[in-house]
């Protein structure tokens, strides 16, 4: 996919931390603001499941880090555990992987961004991670949620017999082995009883109209728990929201932040 000076031509280093209380090293990047664009404020991106720092949001996560960098907003770019560069780590939908967002927060912190000044924008998966960590850390200052499940139980039920090849009648015995592999109740994942938390805090959620994984009806549901309208984009699959307006998203989503986190 490229880096951030091979694709766009900007500066970032490379850097390295690790989730909050635990061992896991996570790998990732950071685009600095431009010079001169006032108090620092920076945004992390947050990949889904299977994803990458770089190929998220359908392969455009680098271009999207471009257009926030553009509007003077510092961009963090990582690997969650068990993804690319990243240490060895079980997937949990959220459930830990919240804490890899909480060590990308403790790593703008030492690097003197102030708290309310830190923003998340997650995609799927890492959208719920985002709520989760948002709900439980204060220096959050906003969050983008896209294409984020209320629950996720509803989307494994969809999705296990395509993934899987086996019956539905299955998911029973499947989900009871994950939680002794994982030693997590995967059904648990609820983003839709913590996103209520994160209030006065700015929140917008964002959603593909046609999203064939994650029906655009839990972004209703996450809006309605947290008393926000979601913005529903015309776009036809998931995670489909950016590539479906990229000037469009590019705009709303950069201008939320720069507003949020002043």
């Amino acid at each position: 996919m490229g880096d951030p000076q091979a694709t766009l031509g900007l500066a970032y280093e490379e850097v390295d931390f690790r989730a909050r209380g635990e061992p896991i090293a996570l790998s990732g990047w950071f685009i600095p603001a431009p010079a001169g664009a006032g108090p620092p404020r920076a945004v992390i991106v947050v990949h889904g499941k299977d994803g990458c720092r770089s190929c998220g949001f359908d392969g455009t996560t680098l271009r999207l880090a471009g257009e926030l960098q553009r509007r003077g907003l510092s961009v963090l770019l990582f690997d969650l555990r068990g993804h690319g560069r990243s240490g060895d780590g079980r997937f949990t939908f959220g459930l830990r992987e919240r804490r890899d967002i909480h060590g990308a927060v403790d790593w703008l912190l030492a690097r003197g961004f102030a708290p309310g000044r830190i923003g998340l924008l997650g995609e799927s998966m890492g959208a719920a991670s985002s709520i989760g960590a948002a709900a439980e850390e204060p220096a959050i200052g906003a969050l983008v949620a896209d294409s984020a499940y209320a629950t996720l139980m509803p989307v494994l039920e969809q999705e296990f017999p395509k993934v899987s090849g086996l019956p539905p009648a299955l998911l029973p015995g499947a989900m009871l082995m994950g939680r002794l592999v994982v030693g997590e109740d995967l059904a648990a994942s609820r983003p839709v009883d913590e996103i209520g938390r994160i209030a006065p805090r700015p929140l917008l959620i964002v959603h593909a109209a046609g999203d064939d994984v994650i029906a655009a009806s839990h972004a209703a549901e996450l809006g309605a728990a947290a008393g926000v309208e979601p913005w529903i984009v015309d776009g036809d699959s998931h995670t489909d929201t950016f590539t479906a307006a990229p000037e469009a998203y590019a705009e709303r989503v950069g201008a939320f932040f720069v507003e949020a986190l002043r």
